[in-house]
């Protein structure tokens, strides 16, 4: 799956990211993980958080 955020005035991207997917049992926890890991990687990459510019 492919993941972009974009600058909501201009368009531009501003982030994106990629992740393998499999066939979870529950789409439920498929997407807590997605979101999580989406939100660890912005954190890490310093859109959001403590690190945040």
């Amino acid at each position: 799956m492919e993941t972009n955020l974009y600058n909501a005035k201009t368009e531009e991207l501003i982030w994106a990211a990629q992740s393998e997917t499999y066939d979870p049992s529950s789409i439920t926890d498929f997407l807590k993980g997605y979101v999580k890991s989406n939100y660890e990687r912005m954190q890490k990459d310093g859109l959001i958080g403590e690190n945040a510019q």
